[in-house]
């Protein structure tokens, strides 16, 4: 709510994080107290889509939440489309994409026609938020700069006409391929790696981060511990959203769902103190796990 207020002018929300997250959001990109930053809001938002949509389309979830679920739904993909973040729009298909191939596998005819039906509306809302976009134009170019990442490289870097942003992730990705390489057992040490970007951006003295969470943690910790802590991820993700594929449990798919557009962000954020990871999704994920090796027990 706060961004969309705030991205039309009837707020100043943002101001409570900076003057520079404001004028952002004024010339086009939507931010709001969710997440500060235009990207993060979106990582917040489309994380918590998955949620928002069991409780719009399971009707045993909560007392009376189809009601209640389908203006948070709505609301969520407004602001997501308001980011203008190519992440977030990334993450939304990729929802609408898994939520169309899993009712239509596993629920009854009513079910299949609801899933169908609330892709055909969040297209629609979707493609009508995005004619509110202040900028529209550049956001179109920043869509249409995803198409043309497999042409960019290290040869037409001066010369190339690609969206700054994307240029910059591009760099940053190999800074921080670079740095794992020169730093492959012990990395860097937990915080440094912030320190490290300026050097090779001498003329982009803000960008203090990789943008990706992966590459961060294995250059701060390095390769065996980023090895270790994909396969951590990997094992709760394949645990958690199997057991719920094949049980036909709404609630852990879904769970699953939002855990991988979590992870799925990582790799265009710094954000391992992610509340939503660690408050969140780890913990409730490991209570489930704990509860089938229970009953597993049990059973034999």
């Amino acid at each position: 709510v706060t961004l969309i207020t705030d991205y039309f002018g009837w707020t100043k929300f943002t101001l409570l994080f900076s003057q520079e997250i404001y004028n952002e959001a004024q010339s086009g990109r939507g931010a709001g107290i969710l997440g500060g930053e235009t990207n993060f809001t979106a990582a917040r938002l489309s994380t918590l889509l998955p949620f928002a949509i069991y409780l719009m389309l399971k009707k045993n979830a909560l007392k009376y939440s189809s009601f209640w679920a389908i203006p948070l739904v709505l609301l969520i993909l407004l602001g997501v489309i308001l980011t203008g973040s190519r992440m977030g729009y990334l993450a939304v298909a990729q929802i609408v994409l898994v939520l169309v191939f899993y009712e239509v596998g596993t629920s009854s005819w009513t079910g299949k026609l609801a899933a169908v039906l609330t892709v055909v509306v969040l297209m629609g809302i979707g493609a009508y938020s995005f004619t509110l976009l202040k900028n529209q134009s550049k956001a179109l170019l920043r869509l249409q700069s995803l198409g043309s990442i497999q042409d960019l490289s290290v040869a037409n870097l001066d010369n190339s006409e690609f969206d700054d942003s994307l240029l910059n992730r591009f760099i940053l990705f190999w800074i921080g391929v670079h740095i794992i390489q020169t730093h492959p057992l012990m990395g860097v040490g937990i915080g440094n790696a912030k320190y490290i970007p300026p050097r090779y951006f001498p003329f982009e003295s803000q960008i203090k981060y990789l943008h990706n969470t992966y590459l961060e943690f294995g250059a701060e910790n390095g390769l065996p511990a980023l090895l270790g802590f994909l396969l951590f991820l990997g094992y709760l993700l394949v645990r958690l959203g199997g057991r719920g594929w094949r049980s036909r449990d709404d609630f852990r798919f879904y769970l699953a769902l939002g855990l991988y557009i979590l992870l799925f962000n990582w790799f265009f954020l710094t954000d391992l103190y992610n509340k939503l990871f660690w408050v969140v999704f780890l913990p409730v994920t490991i209570r489930f796990l704990q509860a089938d090796r229970g009953s597993h027990d049990v059973s034999r």
